[in-house]
């Protein structure tokens, strides 16, 4: 009982703020990327990946009834996937750099339009698969 009013008072503490959902920020470097959160409970974390570990790239679009979320789900060598959204902190810049950290990825102006028409379909690509 006592971690359910915990969490309610954080939730009423983010409402507060002006937060509404779990924030994320995507950073990144030559080595890798890192994804941090917060969620409403305020409860903070982060999960990561190195690009050598990278073997596919695959966009997509997530339909959410009345808007696309495009998503970019990376394929590890671990079989585990990694996926980010347009929705995150970092995206942008994020998708200018991964032509330099993964040799042979499309650039985001070579695949955008691809995943985004038709709207409210799929349209997954694999802009990157390892050789």
């Amino acid at each position: 009982m006592l971690s359910y009013i915990k969490r309610v008072f954080q939730r009423i503490k983010s409402l507060q703020e002006g937060r509404t959902a779990t924030l994320y920020k995507i950073s990144h470097d030559p080595n890798g990327l890192i994804l941090n959160y917060l969620t409403i409970e305020n409860d903070s974390g982060k999960k990561s990946f190195v690009w050598a570990d990278v073997i596919k790239v695959t966009t997509f679009i997530r339909d959410l009834l009345t808007v696309d979320l495009i998503c970019i789900s990376f394929a590890l060598s671990n079989n585990t996937t990694f996926e980010i959204n347009e929705e995150m902190e970092g995206w942008d810049d994020l998708t200018k750099h991964l032509p330099e950290y993964l040799p042979g990825c499309k650039k985001w102006e070579e695949w955008f339009m691809e995943v985004f028409s038709p709207a409210f379909e799929l349209n997954a690509s694999d802009i990157y698969v390892r050789k």
